[in-house]
Order: structure tokens, then C-alpha cells, then sequence
């Protein structure tokens, strides 16, 4: 579980360089950076459900309610900024796109701490 944290954030930061060559070129967001977007994202709802089945198979967290509330937040960044990809296309898009990955691998992160109690 603590690995596939850092995988989600490493990709994120990834596409977040990926955002920042389309935003400093005045480029919008692409659709192929909306399809890894999505994979991180369905990558992470796999997290999700890897992560309930080991709580309720005994594994604790520090605080629950936070520990949840990050998964929520982080689920929806992403589409989040493809919505608004799809209705801004100016490089806007792009730093919209490159934010919502680096604020996605920070909530990783944060979710790795508070599953290792760190």
C-alpha cells in the first residue's frame, strides 16, 4: 500500500512536467494528458478499495476521518481539471492541469504518512 502511494505521486509529478512544457509553450491541455490523468486516477480508486480492505482486515490509521477526506480530495482534483480543460482552451488549461498534479501528489503523500503512522 505505501509503495502505490508514491508510484500515484511520482506519475502525477510526471504529468505535472508534462503540464509545464504545455503551459510555458501557451499550449492547452491535450487529450492523451487527460487519458493519464485518468489512469492515475483509476490507479488511485484501486488504492481506494485496497486500502478499505485492509482496514476492515484490522490494518489502523492515525486519524480515519483526515485519512479518508484525502482520498476524496484527491479523487477529484483530477476531474476537477479536466473539466476545466475541456471548457478552457488557452494554456490556462494547462496550469489548471499542473497545479491539480502537484496538489495530488502532495496528497499522496500525506496519505502515505498517515497510513504508516509516521
Amino acid at each position: 500500500m505505501p509503495y502505490l502511494s508514491w508510484i500515484l505521486a511520482v506519475a502525477a509529478i510526471f504529468l505535472a512536467g508534462w503540464a509545464l512544457v504545455r503551459l510555458l509553450r501557451d499550449q492547452p491541455v491535450i487529450f492523451k494528458q487527460l487519458i493519464a490523468a485518468g489512469v492515475i486516477l483509476a490507479l488511485l480508486l484501486g488504492a481506494m478499495v485496497t486500502a478499505g480492505i485492509q482496514l476492515a482486515s484490522g490494518h489502523s490509521v492515525m486519524d480515519p476521518v483526515v485519512f479518508w477526506g484525502y482520498y476524496i480530495a484527491g479523487a477529484l482534483l483530477f476531474p476537477l481539471a479536466g473539466l476545466w480543460a475541456v471548457a478552457e482552451r488557452t494554456k490556462w488549461s494547462s496550469a489548471v492541469l499542473l497545479l491539480a498534479c502537484l496538489a495530488f501528489a502532495i496528497v499522496q503523500l500525506r496519505l502515505h504518512v498517515l497510513w504508516v503512522g509516521e
